[in-house]
This record gives C-alpha cells, sequence and structure tokens, in this order.
C-alpha cells in the first residue's frame, strides 16, 4: 500500500542511489518508492502498463505507428471464441500480466480460444481480462536495451532460428549478430524506442519482441 511505502522511505538515514525490483511482481513498488524517495526513475504508470500487456497493445496503437496484430481485451464474462473469430483466426489467447511465454497459445477456433482464456486466467491467479491477437506468422527476433533519460541504446538484437509457430512458444535458441539487413535493424531500433516513449518509459533495461512477418515487417508483440 502507498502508506506502508512511504512509511519505508522514512527509515533511510542515507543517499539511496536506486531502488531494485527483484521480480516482475515488485516492480510497481520499486517504481512507487523510487518515487517517493525522489530519485530519477521510471513513473509508476509506465512501470503499470510495462506489466500489463493489454496496457501496451492501448497505447502502442494510440500513439505510435508501429506496427501490431489486431487485438482484443476479453473481459471475465465476453466471448473469446467471438474475439478470436473478430481478430481473425489463427489467434492467440495470452494473459496480461505474466510473462516468459506463460499462458501464450495458438488457438484455431472459438472452442479452442475458450479453452486457452481459462487456461490463462488459471494460471494469472484470478478473473481479470485475456488479450487475445491474430497470430502473425514468421521469424521472431528480441531487441535487448538500455534505456538512459529517455534514449534507447541498443545492446543487442538476437534472431530465434527455431521461432515456434505454436500453440505454445518456449524460448528455446537465441543467435547474435543478428542476421537481418542493416537497415531492418534500424527499423527494429526506430520501433523499439516508440514503443518505450508510448508506454512512457525513461530509464533502465528492456526486452521487446517482434515477429518479422512475410513482407518483412517488424511487428510488435510485447516488452518487458
Amino acid at each position: 500500500a502507498p502508506e506502508s511505502l512511504a512509511s519505508v522511505a522514512t527509515r533511510f538515514r542515507r543517499p539511496v542511489g536506486a531502488v531494485v525490483g527483484v521480480d516482475g511482481a515488485a516492480l510497481e513498488a520499486a517504481a512507487e518508492l523510487a518515487e517517493l524517495l525522489g530519485l530519477d526513475a521510471n513513473p509508476v504508470t509506465a512501470v503499470r502498463a510495462a506489466t500489463h500487456k493489454d496496457a501496451q497493445r492501448r497505447l502502442v496503437a494510440e500513439l505510435t505507428q508501429v506496427a501490431q496484430p489486431p487485438f482484443a481485451v476479453v473481459p471475465l464474462g465476453m466471448d473469446a471464441g467471438r474475439a478470436a473469430l473478430d481478430v481473425g483466426l489463427p489467434a492467440v489467447v495470452k494473459p496480461v500480466s505474466l510473462q516468459a511465454s506463460c499462458g501464450v497459445v495458438r488457438v484455431a477456433d472459438p472452442l479452442d480460444a475458450r479453452a486457452a482464456a481459462h487456461l490463462a486466467r488459471s494460471l494469472a491467479g484470478g478473473d481479470g481480462p485475456v488479450l487475445v491477437e491474430r497470430f502473425v506468422p514468421g521469424g521472431e527476433v528480441a531487441v535487448e536495451g538500455l534505456l538512459d533519460h529517455g534514449e534507447l541504446h541498443v545492446l543487442a538484437i538476437f534472431d530465434k532460428p527455431d521461432a515456434p509457430q505454436g500453440p505454445t512458444f518456449p524460448e528455446t535458441m537465441l543467435v547474435t549478430p543478428s542476421t537481418l539487413a542493416p537497415a531492418a535493424q534500424r527499423r527494429l531500433a526506430t520501433d523499439a524506442t516508440a514503443v518505450c516513449r508510448a508506454i512512457g518509459l525513461r530509464h533502465g533495461p528492456v526486452h521487446l519482441e517482434f515477429r518479422i512477418d512475410p513482407h518483412g515487417t517488424p511487428v510488435f508483440l510485447e516488452l518487458a
């Protein structure tokens, strides 16, 4: 709660350089504590958006020209099967708050989508929304970068030579330097920068995943 974080902030007797969240669940609390301590850190609103895939989708759609798949945010009580038909099959159903592809499932029909939505909510431990989006065929890459006062420094682009096509999406092999053409790598860096700015992140490490569609266009999947 904000009150308990405020009480923690008053206990420090020496200057504090940074507050680091040790896992995904601690990131928002760490950002709030850093704000209370007056540190130059990511805004709480940006960290909250960065840890919720539905918020990422909406911000990127509203504030950038970055390509991303058609999507629908499906609250409890809304038909995930209908949403999958609306965005286009095959589709991908995913929890909005988990990482490392946990609960991400490719579906081929409305029945599969309903089952996948149930699984996503079970894994997320709640009755919150799920994200349904059109599956993007093609290769996949990861962009690793470091933000410094809003400027993204790309550290590496990793190819995923055996990028899974579903029904699940385990991480297997990542290879760098990327074999993408220099122009494609520059496009990825530009799009990654636009995504970070839309979400509002300014500091620290970021990991972004893109599909490269059959036309060679980077399509934003998610950020961590």
